[in-house]
C-alpha cells in the first residue's frame, strides 16, 4: 500500500487487522506476542513496540467516544463478558459434563446471557483454570516461536543470548 512516497509495511497491515478483531472479540489479543516476535525479527524490536501500541491506540480510538458517552454502559457491556457463566460447548464444560455423566458429578445448566452455561463454584474454578492454562500456552507458543526465529538467525547456536 502506497501513500506518496512512504509504504505501508504489511505487518503494519496485519496490527490494524488485529485491532479490528480485538473490537469484535478479545480473543485476536493472544496474537500480538507473536505478531511482535515476528516485526521484531523481521525489522526492529522498536517498530514491533510501534505496532503493538498502535493497535492498542487503534482500540482505544473506537472505544473512547462510547466511554465518555457513557461510561457505566462502556464497563456494563465489559462486565458482561466477564460475568458469563461457563458455556456448555467450552472444553472445560465438557470436562464437567463428563464428570457428571461418569461419577454423578452435580451440574446446574442454566440459561442466561443468550446462551446456555454451567452455574455454580465449580465451573467458576475450571474456568480460572482453563484462563491460566490459555495465558501459559500463549507464553510458551511465544517463547517457541521466539527460539525458532532466533535459531534462524544464528543456526550455530544451541542457545539464545
Amino acid at each position: 500500500m502506497n501513500w506518496g512516497d512512504r509504504t505501508l509495511p504489511h505487518t503494519s497491515i496485519a496490527t490494524i487487522v488485529a485491532a479490528a478483531a480485538t473490537l469484535l472479540k478479545l480473543v485476536p489479543l493472544v496474537l500480538i506476542p507473536v505478531m511482535m516476535l515476528w516485526q521484531a525479527h523481521r525489522d526492529t524490536a522498536r517498530r514491533a513496540w510501534t505496532g503493538a501500541l498502535a493497535a492498542v491506540a487503534a482500540v482505544a480510538i473506537v472505544i473512547a467516544p462510547f466511554a465518555i458517552m457513557s461510561p457505566s454502559g462502556t464497563w456494563e457491556l465489559a462486565r458482561y463478558h466477564l460475568d458469563r457463566p461457563l458455556q456448555v460447548e467450552s472444553l472445560g464444560s465438557a470436562y464437567l459434563l463428563g464428570l457428571h455423566a461418569i461419577a454423578d458429578v452435580p451440574v446446574t445448566i442454566e440459561n442466561s446471557y443468550g446462551s446456555q452455561g454451567l452455574e455454580g463454584t465449580g465451573p467458576a474454578v475450571i474456568a480460572a483454570i482453563m484462563t491460566a492454562v490459555l495465558i501459559v500456552l500463549v507464553i510458551a507458543i511465544a517463547w517457541t516461536f521466539w527460539l525458532g526465529l532466533h535459531r534462524s538467525r544464528h543456526p550455530g547456536d544451541a542457545r539464545p543470548r
